[in-house]
């Protein structure tokens, strides 16, 4: 006689009924600075505008006069373009909740507008940074005597960890709402920051703060295809902890655009 097979839902051994999943993940938009100051040494204008001043070069020296001794700057911060690429995967808690975790490589971007010329900047690429020093005016805007447009580029390692809800309980177009939060590590940036110690921008990437921390949502419409399920909606992420590790002058980095996930 053989024996008879062990069925699973008798013997009381439970199986895995929503195992993880795996896919890939993608957006663009734009991204900026927020609450950029200039440490209050010249004063601090709302939104993204922000003056600032120190002694200029060679005031130390003999024969210059107070006038020149200490100058005040202008500098205004614009959005520029930003995306993400990245791994993900998700686990099912429910019939309507999912967790998720991913590993991303984001690329951030800003136009930085000012009156004073920056000395050693440099456009910045993934590993090293090549000698390209971008000098003009704004586009739309009228001409500004010695008006420097740098473009300041960051790239972050990120590890975003998130909870997914879906809203309706349709299965042909799913809706979710999505939240949490994103380790980030500064990789590589050519950005120009203000130095409070000296009251000038500085191109000293010590002055930065390497690890951030980010709080992200977003809503995403789902089209599942033959057990493959697509995703996209915007998304928004800021970040918490200020951009450089003087606080009263850092700024926050902040950035919106859509996202695109392919899971299965």
């Amino acid at each position: 006689m053989y024996p008879t097979p062990v069925n699973p839902a008798v013997s009381g051994i439970r199986q895995p009924m929503r195992p993880w999943r795996a896919g890939l993940a993608g957006g663009a938009g734009a991204a900026s600075v927020e609450g950029m100051s200039g440490g209050g040494r010249s004063g601090y204008a709302a939104g993204n505008f922000f003056s600032y001043g120190g002694t200029a070069p060679g005031a130390a020296g003999g024969g210059v006069s107070p006038a020149s001794a200490a100058r005040r700057y202008a500098a205004r911060i614009s959005p520029d373009l930003s995306y993400r690429i990245g791994v993900l995967g998700e686990k099912p808690l429910s019939a309507r909740w999912a967790v998720e975790i991913g590993l991303d490589l984001h690329y951030y971007s800003e136009r930085l507008l000012t009156d004073e010329q920056i000395g050693g900047y440099s456009s910045a690429s993934l590993l090293q940074s090549t000698a390209v020093t971008y000098s003009f005016a704004a586009q739309g805007a009228a001409p500004v005597e010695n008006e420097q447009t740098y473009l300041n580029r960051y790239f972050f390692l990120e590890m975003p960890v998130s909870a997914q809800w879906q809203i309706n309980r349709s299965r042909m177009l799913p809706v979710f709402w999505r939240a949490g939060a994103v380790l980030s590590y500064l990789m590589a940036s050519n950005a120009v920051y203000y130095d409070s110690k000296t009251g000038q921008l500085s191109t000293d990437n010590m002055i930065a703060r390497r690890a951030q921390a980010s709080l992200q949502t977003g809503l995403m419409v789902g089209f599942p295809v033959k057990g493959v399920e697509f995703q996209a909606g915007p998304e928004l992420q800021y970040a918490v902890t200020g951009l450089q590790r003087n606080n009263a002058s850092g700024g926050h980095l902040v950035y919106g655009g859509m996202r695109i996930a392919v899971i299965r």
